[in-house]
């Protein structure tokens, strides 16, 4: 696995791209609270 994970250049760019998804959605869900509330 770890050869793989070092062969392959997309590994970091995918884990940056859902860690941003992620945090994106929390900041939706957060605005989302605030405006309920």
């Amino acid at each position: 696995l770890r050869i793989a994970v070092e062969e392959n250049p997309l590994k970091p760019r995918i884990d940056v791209v859902l860690r941003w998804i992620k945090n994106r959605t929390l900041l939706e869900r957060q605005l989302q609270a605030q405006l309920e509330g």
